[in-house]
């Protein structure tokens, strides 16, 4: 495991707060569990992570942000679209599949929202002759998650920027 990941889920681990783990579950239908860290501790906790000196180098990205969505507490995924969101600048053609990644493993709208709306929404203005055949393979992938971002990622966009996905049009076209 990386050594950043590893100071991520000691500060995390230790400002475990067991009295707002049950609401904090109900309130996201039980499916993930929590450290009960609420969000603006869990941000001023972290905080020093986001710096631009603390930061870890981008080649090791990829294995920090799947180390942290591996763990069952839902505080490591939301720390890790935040680190995500510290590289946009940096986004290379091939993440996209890191993106996809994040869509489907542990999906729901908190972070499924966050990714399609912020991570993919700025990939696409970057590469924007990639939105077509990657909206294209999540539309007719069948999964919810993935239709859901097709959408979403243009939420950001503002005036001549906005590129509307035709749903109709993947639903009925063939492989």
């Amino acid at each position: 495991m990386n050594p950043y990941t590893k100071q991520i889920i000691r500060v995390l681990t230790d400002a475990r707060n067991p009295r707002n783990v049950i609401p904090m579950k109900a309130y996201m239908k039980n499916k993930f569990e929590y450290l009960g860290i609420k969000t603006p501790e869990r941000r001023e906790l972290t905080k020093p992570f986001l710096t631009k000196a603390s930061l870890p180098v981008v080649d090791d990205l990829w294995q920090i942000i799947m180390e942290l969505w591996e763990q069952p507490e839902r505080e490591y995924q939301y720390f890790a679209q935040g680190l995500c969101a510290k590289y946009l600048h940096y986004v290379k053609k091939d993440w996209i599949d890191l993106y996809e990644s994040l869509i489907i493993q542990k999906s729901w709208w908190d972070t499924v929202d966050y990714v399609a709306g912020t991570l993919v929404g700025d990939y696409f203005m970057k590469f924007p002759e990639s939105i077509a055949p990657v909206t294209k393979k999540w539309m007719q992938s069948g999964n919810i998650w993935l239709q859901r971002s097709c959408i979403l990622f243009q939420l950001n966009y503002k005036g001549g920027d906005a590129w509307y996905i035709n749903i109709y049009s993947f639903q009925h076209s063939r492989p």
